[in-house]
């Protein structure tokens, strides 16, 4: 059995997270962790009330308790390793996952990662971008293509003078969810870059539309529903096209952590 804890986003294996706990029902989770001994359990997705059964084990390697600086708003920042990954055979205890009052417990699939597969140590490694950690010197077989079509990406990049791209040090990566991090997080990247251009890009239309109706001024302070429609819709699909590109990415990495 092992402690589950659900969360939205998902998680690789390979990598170093930090968590901020407030709910009682997980300050009750590390509690109870640190009574045991065991720094282990299971984080998995969720979306819309749904659970994925698929997620990653976290491994707790520093844990402060910050409640007086919050206000106890957050009680522990957690620092962990994700170790590998898991999938929920049977919820223990799912009634609690409507009512809340307490956490969910699961018997749990655990698969083994090999060295091949899964970075041995968990310390940080600056390479590319944040996430890559620093692996033995073991070839995954699945990486030769990867890195093949990686280093003609940093290559394209390079020729077009993009502004977000990979970092020639990305190129080290040597294992499979190495590879995963550092895609994941430029992925992320990309969207926000996409959101901050349409941010600006409204932004701009509606200086230009005040600059053209000045006796709007006062009103627009009260209300912003007398900016044009079209402004407006500018603005509502900013945030849409960062919620469906959220959703989007999640749903592949999950779909990645399933295989």
């Amino acid at each position: 059995l092992l402690l589950v804890m659900p969360v939205p986003a998902v998680y690789l294996p390979g990598n170093r997270h930090e968590l901020m706990i407030s709910e009682p029902r997980y300050r009750q989770l590390y509690d109870d962790i640190l009574m045991t001994g065991s720094r282990r359990f299971m984080v998995t997705s969720c979306q819309d009330n749904r659970l994925a059964r698929y997620g990653v084990i976290f491994e707790l390697e520093d844990l402060h308790e910050i409640s007086e600086d919050t206000q106890d708003r957050v009680k522990y920042v957690g620092v962990h390793s994700a170790r590998g990954r898991a999938r929920i055979v049977a919820l223990e205890n799912p009634q609690v996952w409507h009512d809340q009052s307490t956490y969910l417990t699961a018997a749990v699939e655990v698969f083994e990662e090999t060295p091949d597969t899964m970075p041995v140590s968990s310390s940080s490694r600056s390479a590319g971008f944040n996430g890559a950690v620093e692996v033995e010197e073991q070839e995954d077989m699945r990486v030769s293509p990867l890195s093949a079509c990686l280093s003609d990406i940093v290559a394209l990049q390079k020729e077009l003078d993009e502004e977000l791209r990979f970092r020639e040090v990305a190129l080290d990566a040597s294992h499979f969810w190495e590879f995963c991090g550092l895609w994941a997080t430029f992925a992320e990247h990309q969207l926000q870059v996409r959101v901050r251009d349409l941010h600006a890009e409204v932004r701009k239309r509606v200086q230009d539309w005040m600059q053209s109706h000045p006796e709007e001024m006062e009103g627009l302070k009260k209300d912003l529903s007398a900016l044009p429609e079209e402004v407006r819709d500018a603005g509502a699909q900013a945030r849409e096209v960062y919620a469906e590109g959220a959703l989007a990415l999640r749903s592949a990495f999950q779909q990645i952590l399933q295989c």
